[in-house]
């Protein structure tokens, strides 16, 4: 590509990013993707033998997303190292962007990124889950004087004792807690799917205090079979409840 063909590429990146501004994107994210786009065109005019835009094809676009798995960026003084997944697909939503935005121009027959397929980013651990210690701690901290408080303190046995979900945890009724085998019935949880799930003593215990001094105070409805309440209504407890509680 000469250097004529290498500029009309990069004019193409100022038409592209003066079409974000009309459509009103924020300015930082033009910033990122006219960047994003112009590494992007700068690799192609240096790495691939096409003399317009019209002629990349999907493959052109692999080696490219290959090349940013193998970039490597060099500080002074600092090792060298690659660019992180959430970089890599960044600059990939860049790019196909600007291709879909051609397509839309008609400057290009068909968009080469349709099948683009940006990399998975891995799963990480929430930065605030509790450690076993602090569970145990807050667990302690919750008193068992009033019927409320029972309530409370069983809930939270059952989430630390089970990692059961809180959507679980609102269908559970009285029927689903086995204190002789010491395990708890989980019906259409993920999946749809029924499973048992064991109970750690102390969640046992706070729940046959809870059922045998607090439930009855609160579920004043004859046939009301759902495992935790209101202490208001005697209704069953709803997500917004389970969220102020934990």
């Amino acid at each position: 590509m000469n250097e004529a063909q290498k500029q009309r590429l990069l004019l193409l990146a100022e038409r592209f990013d003066e079409w974000l501004q009309a459509i009103n994107y924020s300015p930082k994210t033009r910033v990122n993707y006219r960047r994003d786009v112009r590494i992007f065109l700068e690799w192609l005019s240096d790495n691939i033998q096409v003399s317009t835009i019209a002629e990349v094809t999907p493959a052109h676009l692999q080696q490219y997303q290959m090349w940013l798995y193998n970039y490597e960026r060099r500080e002074e003084g600092k090792e060298s190292k690659r660019l992180s997944v959430g970089t890599q697909a960044c600059r990939l939503a860049a790019v196909s962007k600007f291709f879909t935005w051609l397509a839309s121009q008609q400057q290009i027959a068909y968009n080469p990124a349709s099948a683009l397929q940006p990399p998975k980013r891995p799963q990480s651990l929430p930065a605030n889950v509790l450690t076993k210690s602090e569970a145990k701690r807050l667990l302690e901290a919750t008193p068992t004087d009033k019927p409320r408080d029972q309530r409370d303190r069983a809930i939270l046995e059952v989430l630390y004792s089970t990692g059961i979900r809180r959507a679980e945890l609102l269908k559970l009724t009285i029927y689903d807690v086995d204190f002789d085998a010491g395990t708890l019935r989980i019906e259409h949880g993920k999946g749809d799917a029924t499973r048992i799930v064991p109970l750690t003593d102390s969640a046992r215990a706070a729940l046959r205090l809870y059922l045998e001094e607090a439930r009855g105070v609160f579920a004043r409805e004859v046939g009301q079979t759902r495992l935790f309440v209101s202490t208001r209504s005697g209704a069953p407890l709803d997500d917004a409840d389970i969220v102020r509680i934990v």
